[in-house]
């Protein structure tokens, strides 16, 4: 398995950024993304062009959610991620942990691409 971690620091209250990102049935944060379906703890989503995403929750707290993701189309298999959200001083840190296993490329390139999309996503938080 292969980690990538990205994270950042909003100048905001924990609850008003757990409001924001952690609401399992509202994916609207997510730049693109639009909520297809939810069935319990599975949801689907659709990110333009013609790409469509199930994601399965397998646990959650009051600041912390991990989801797997089965149906991608990124060169990895076994995607297990963990989105969460810390207080500290002078405002939240929002983490993102994605752990993989490269598949159909290398892992510094699924490393690097990861990087970049997770990074361009909590930019848009």
């Amino acid at each position: 398995m292969t980690d990538v971690t990205v994270t950042r620091t909003l100048d905001e209250a924990l609850e008003t950024v757990w409001a924001r990102i952690g609401d399992w049935t509202n994916p609207s944060w997510l730049p693109g993304v639009t909520l297809v379906s939810t069935d319990g703890p599975v949801r689907v989503l659709s990110v333009p062009p013609d790409v469509t995403l199930t994601e399965t929750l397998v646990a959650k707290t009051d600041s912390s959610m991990t989801y797997t993701t089965a149906d991608h189309p990124l060169p990895i298999t076994d995607y297990r991620a963990t989105l969460s959200a810390h207080q500290q001083e002078g405002g939240t840190l929002v983490r993102w942990h994605v752990a993989f296993t490269p598949s159909g490329a290398s892992e510094a390139a699924c490393t690097a691409m990861l990087t970049q999309m997770l990074t361009a996503i909590l930019a848009k938080v």
